[in-house]
């Protein structure tokens, strides 16, 4: 495992092997938030969400996905229709689909 990993769960009280499935996931979403913080991400998102709350402000929640909400529409996006809600608004840009990210609560399907 690596050692940065290691350091990370070792912050938890982990008795089992089962016990530690969840401080995994965590730690794996913590990383996935750093390499988009490098890759100044942020500077045009804002993460929202239960996982959030956990996150930045220590909230004892668990959510497996990672929201974020664009934080200004693209001029030149290609509209698409929610297959979960025909007929309904559009809701991605086809940016955002590809990277699963909704623009914000407004546009959420």
């Amino acid at each position: 495992m690596n050692e940065a990993i290691r350091q990370m769960l070792s912050t938890y009280e982990i008795r089992t092997v089962g016990e530690s499935l969840r401080p995994l996931r965590e730690v794996m979403q913590e990383i996935a938030l750093l390499g988009l913080w490098r890759s100044k991400f942020f500077e045009k998102a804002a993460f929202y969400g239960d996982t959030a709350l956990r996150v930045l402000f220590g909230l004892d929640r668990f959510s497996e996905d990672l929201a974020f909400s664009l934080l200004e529409k693209r001029k030149n996006s290609v509209e698409i229709e929610s297959r979960a809600n025909p007929g309904g608004p559009a809701c991605l840009s086809a940016a955002a689909a590809a990277l699963d990210i909704a623009r914000g609560p407004e546009y959420r399907c």
